[in-house]
């Protein structure tokens, strides 16, 4: 059985931040994700994500790598999506 690796796939609302980060990295990411974000409009939580190693029933350490999930709040898409027209 191949052993591949499966990172977390990013969403519309979802940055996910593999590696060493700085805070100006994080917020660079983040404004070219989504522009004109402001700080207080994210939020940053860390995550030990299995990657690989599916289908095993051992843990093993190696199989897990950290991350950083990186999403907008709902304040951004609300400030930041154009209503649409209403056609009669």
């Amino acid at each position: 059985m191949a052993n591949s690796e499966k990172y977390p796939v990013d969403t519309d609302k979802l940055l996910h931040i593999v590696g060493g980060s700085t805070i100006v990295d994080i917020l660079q990411q983040a404004e070219a994700k989504w522009p004109d974000i402001l700080p207080e409009e994210l939020n940053i939580e860390p995550a030990h994500v299995q990657v690989s190693g599916f289908g095993y029933d051992l843990y093993d350490r190696s199989d897990y790598t950290n991350v950083l999930i990186v999403s907008a709040a709902d304040e951004y898409f609300a400030r930041t999506t154009t209503p649409v027209a209403q056609t009669a």
